[in-house]
């Protein structure tokens, strides 16, 4: 069961009845028997390209969808995303034209060329990260793309290089757990925090019925603001997302 993470202005659901497309592909990961997928996010969606109803698949699917705006406002939203997937796919015309190629991309907003290397970089740093792409690049040499091309790939290896080993899977001995109490709520819900790395991690607590299935994914990693809505009495979005896919 792996998690997949895409950097897109668009959700690629399109049609299982169809052929595999770049723009057309999630409905054919979801069809397969079995199915593989546990977890996709999409980095980067705006609403101009984006259909209502693709929206709501996600949403009936629990899979996560981070606007452009929200990336916009505070780039390390993307951070526990990154982190939480295994594979890492970066469609080049959700990056904004302005910062590639304006001859070939037709993208005036989108993600910038400073905050897709960040991603790139998030992206190396993680533990769970085993395959990234760049896809959708027009062929043109010693174009300003060429150069961010390089400067993504650049900024992965830099983060792979940084690498901690703090992904919480056996022993948490080196992690600070930290309980926190919800009213109307039976149990508590626990984070822990790694002392390597100062990152934040959720343990989404459920009964196995299938083997150990889903042990890569009941620790799911979240930001210091999860953590802190919890102490206001409010239960994470991703607590309940990963408890419903878990069920």
């Amino acid at each position: 069961m792996i998690n997949i993470c895409s950097i897109d202005n668009t959700l690629d659901i399109g049609d299982p009845n169809k052929e595999v497309e770049s723009n057309g592909f999630i409905s054919h990961l979801l069809m397969q028997r079995p199915c593989y997928l546990f977890n996709y996010t999409t980095i980067g969606v705006q609403r101009p390209f984006t259909q209502k109803k693709d929206l709501e698949l996600f949403e009936k699917l629990y899979f996560d969808v981070c606007r452009l705006g929200e990336v916009n406002d505070d780039y390390r939203v993307v951070e526990p995303f990154i982190r939480n997937s295994d594979v890492l796919t970066i469609d080049f015309k959700s990056i904004k034209s302005s910062d590639t190629d304006a001859n070939f991309y037709f993208n005036p907003n989108g993600i910038s060329a400073s905050q897709i290397c960040q991603i790139a970089k998030y992206a190396g740093l993680s533990d769970k990260m085993s395959c990234a792409g760049i896809f959708d690049i027009a062929q043109k040499e010693l174009s300003p793309s060429s150069g961010l091309i390089a400067q993504i790939v650049w900024y992965f290896i830099d983060g792979v290089s940084q690498r901690v080993g703090d992904f919480p899977i056996g022993t948490k001995k080196n992690y600070t757990k930290f309980l926190v109490n919800l009213e109307d709520f039976e149990d508590d819900l626990v984070f822990y925090k790694s002392d390597k790395s100062q990152r934040w991690w959720m343990e989404v607590q459920y009964t196995p019925s299938n083997g150990s299935k889903y042990d890569r994914h009941y620790m799911v990693p979240c930001g210091k603001d999860d953590y802190d809505k919890a102490l206001k009495n409010v239960i994470p979005d991703l607590w309940w997302k990963t408890i419903k896919k878990l069920d």
